[in-house]
């Protein structure tokens, strides 16, 4: 408790030093109770979810009767079969030999 007191009066001293010193040691204790905080609930919520899942396990085993009794195994999947992708090779445009006929370019001023 005289620590927490001390920290706090460090808070209000004029020495720099000892007043980041207690500013380092209230932002770590808060940090730390607010993530014990979150991970309680976080915790707590599993649990629940837990005990609500067992009683309707208990129930299909009693209703199961011997196939119940023995512990359900999952189906085995095999591996799945490889995937072969067909890839087609680029074919390159040849290029021409010799050059085309020119063009006459026409613009819109030479129309009118």
């Amino acid at each position: 408790m005289n620590i927490l007191l001390f920290s706090f009066h460090c808070l209000l001293s004029a020495t720099q030093a000892w007043g980041g010193v207690a500013v380092c040691i209230l932002f770590l204790l808060c940090f730390v109770v607010v993530h014990a905080v979150k991970l309680s609930c976080k915790g707590l919520a599993i649990y629940k979810e837990e005990q609500s899942k067992q009683p309707n396990e208990e129930s299909q085993n009693r209703q199961g009767g011997k196939e119940g009794d023995a512990p359900r195994q999952k189906p085995r999947q095999s591996a799945p079969a490889p995937v072969y992708y067909l890839v087609e090779k680029k074919r390159v445009k040849k290029k021409p030999s010799a050059y085309d006929e020119p063009r006459r370019i026409r613009f819109e001023e030479e129309e009118r």
